[in-house]
C-alpha cells in the first residue's frame, strides 16, 4: 500500500466527527500522555 493510499485511508477514518473518541485513544496511545492525556480534538476541514 503507498504512503498517498495510507494517507487517504486515515483521513477517511479520523477525519469525522463521529471517530473523535478514537483519534483521542489513538493519540493518548502514541504519545503515551498518562500524566496529560488529551481529552478533546478540532477536526478541521482541509482540502
Amino acid at each position: 500500500m503507498s504512503s498517498a493510499t495510507k494517507d487517504v485511508m486515515f483521513k477517511l477514518i479520523f477525519s469525522d466527527a463521529r471517530s473523535k473518541k478514537m483519534l483521542i485513544h489513538l493519540l493518548n496511545s502514541i504519545i503515551d500522555s498518562k500524566n496529560n492525556p488529551i481529552d478533546s480534538v478540532d477536526i478541521g476541514k482541509s482540502e
